[in-house]
């Protein structure tokens, strides 16, 4: 619902603020006092074409701003959610235009695009009249009106699902097929690098020890050598560490048996003499051992040669090269089994086409039986808003297509989130012609009489709160207005009605009535607007019904109609 409008420097609007509430709200005026400026100030919050020329001459810039309380409507909360939106509390819509053209948009006080306006301003409003702003001239929105008359909503949400499961089964599945067909191109590569790398079979540790040995081959002769002479130093030599340990032995042994104080030194030497023959006997042991052995030393260098270079090619580290042929295994056996994934996919995205064409089909038919409906009741509210003879077509067509997700009456048919048809309302207002698009047939005041009887038809399934009628009643009088009236008195039980009219068989159902009036002030010409109260209205449509000069039966009717609004 639209709380209020507040409008700055827009053409004669100097600076206004109108507060609307539920309900219809009427605003009434000669003509050219500004009621068509003021809807146009509210069209430019919604994204409305909007010339430098409408800056007024109070400034250079015009800011209009609209305090928008929204429904709960899936549109709306669709929207909001895309767009990012703060759901809590007003939702400020602002609009500025400088005289040099340029603009800027915000939306509770964050700047948006005047794109963003656009979206966010046709699921907040429909404004219907001689504006641009008229979502019932857009073929794109005749499919909601219809859809918004039948009664398979659950069916429509069925279908949607399904088409975005369709998408992105076929999403899955041509990332599956783009990455076989990447690794069938490497296949030949990666199946000789494995190979390579099983060729040599490095373990994990195994380059550690090969060094380690590496390095006790290539000094198997001075390892001799030095193992040799320690030997001879330690126990077999002549004057052997060994024996002078023992002539020491025999020293300490002897001094003991004098003073008892060389006793501890004397089992020191034993134990060293001990762990002497555990170093020589370990030394002669690892003597032993050593091997001299010129091919093993080939072998082990060969081997961490190849490690080297599989290290050099895969990874810089036999850590590096075996991760590296997990990898190439994965590769691999992707390859082998993605026929198999591939027949899985496939399977499942038929199964989801197959329900898509079912569903679509039954929600199309569904829709040819909403569109009789639709055609009967709208030809019917048509003429009783004056329209009279008048001829409604609502076209479903499919567009066929080979590589359609949809099967439909023996033929491949394009399908979207809607399912798989195409709405358009054709129309006929005169007599003898045939049914055409309706953005070329029909008048401005004629516009807002078919969206109002479109609007009587959808009553509370409509999911956009405030409409906006700028003069409904061209072209209409007497009984026709009277209608007119007690329809958008009907639809404003559901929706907030704002209504331009100069009939005072409509303004006199008003549940709020303003005066649009324009004065000169301070030797310029500004529009104000004015909340009426009752007597003011009584004057207001007294005027409607009589003119400028108001004369007392005039202004009997007046009060008559408003006390007698049912």
């Amino acid at each position: 619902m639209l709380q209020s409008l507040t409008i700055k420097n827009y053409a004669l609007l100097r600076d206004v603020t109108v507060h609307f509430e539920p309900g219809l709200n009427i605003l009434t005026g000669e003509t050219g006092a500004g009621k068509s400026i003021l809807v146009g100030a509210l069209g430019m919050i919604l994204g409305g074409r909007t010339p430098p020329e409408t800056v007024g001459k109070y400034g250079d810039r015009t800011v209009v701003e609209g305090e928008f309380y929204p429904g709960n409507s899936d549109r709306f909360l669709s929207v909001a959610a895309k767009l990012k939106f703060n759901l809590e509390g007003p939702l400020l819509v602002r609009r500025e235009i400088r005289r040099n053209g340029q603009g800027r948009c915000f939306i509770n006080d964050s700047p948006v695009t005047l794109t963003v306006l656009r979206e966010i301003g046709v699921v907040l409003v429909d404004l219907h009249g001689q504006h641009e702003h008229q979502s019932l001239l857009s073929p794109a929105s005749h499919l909601e009106y219809l859809d918004g008359s039948g009664d398979y909503q659950g069916l429509r949400r069925r279908v949607r699902e399904l088409f975005y499961q369709v998408q992105t089964k076929k999403s899955d599945l041509n990332k599956l097929e783009e990455k076989g067909r990447l690794a069938q191109e490497k296949r030949e590569l990666q199946e000789f690098q494995l190979q390579e790398i099983k060729g040599v079979n490095p373990q994990p540790d195994e380059e550690g020890e090969l060094e380690r040995e590496r390095i006790l081959l290539e000094n198997s002769e001075r390892l001799s050598d030095l193992t040799h002479e320690l030997v001879d130093g330690l126990y077999e030599g002549e004057d052997a560490l060994y024996d002078r340990l023992v002539r020491m032995e025999r020293l300490f042994e002897e001094l003991k048996n004098i003073d008892g104080q060389f006793g501890d030194p004397w089992n020191e030497i034993q134990n060293v003499k001990i762990s002497l023959q555990e170093v020589a006997r370990f030394v002669q042991n690892y003597r032993e051992r050593i091997e001299f052995d010129p091919q093993r030393l080939e072998d082990v260098r060969e081997r961490l040669g190849a490690f080297a270079r599989l290290k050099k090619k895969y990874g810089g580290s036999i850590d590096g090269v075996l991760r590296h042929r997990d990898y190439l295994r994965d590769q691999l056996a992707l390859v082998e089994n993605l026929d198999d994934e591939l027949s899985k996919l496939q399977a499942e995205l038929e199964d989801l086409c197959q329900e898509l064409s079912e569903k679509g089909g039954e929600l199309s038919g569904k829709r040819e039986q909403a569109a009789a409906q639709f055609e009967r009741a709208l030809i019917q509210n048509l003429g009783e808003l004056g329209i009279k003879r008048g001829k409604f077509k609502v076209s479903i067509t499919h567009t066929e297509s080979p590589d359609g997700l949809v099967s439909w009456d023996g033929e491949r048919v394009q399908a979207k989130e809607t399912g798989i048809d195409a709405v358009e309302f054709l129309i006929s207002t005169n007599v003898g012609e045939e049914p055409k698009p309706l953005a070329r047939v029909a008048s401005g005041g004629e516009i807002s009489r078919i969206m109002l009887a479109f609007k009587s038809i959808l009553a509370g399934k409509d999911a956009i709160d405030t409409l906006i009628f700028d003069e409904i009643d061209i072209g209409i009088s007497g009984r026709i207005a009277h209608i007119v009236g007690q329809k958008l008195k009907a639809l404003a039980q559901h929706h907030q009605i704002i209504c331009i009219t100069h009939l005072p068989q409509i303004a006199s159902l008003a549940d709020r009535h303003f005066a649009v009036e324009k004065r000169v002030v301070k030797g310029r010409s500004e529009t104000q607007v004015k909340e009426l109260t009752f007597e003011d209205r009584v004057l207001e449509v007294a005027k409607l019904i009589g003119g400028e000069r108001v004369t007392p039966t005039n202004l009997q009717s007046a009060r008559e109609m408003l006390e007698d609004r049912g």
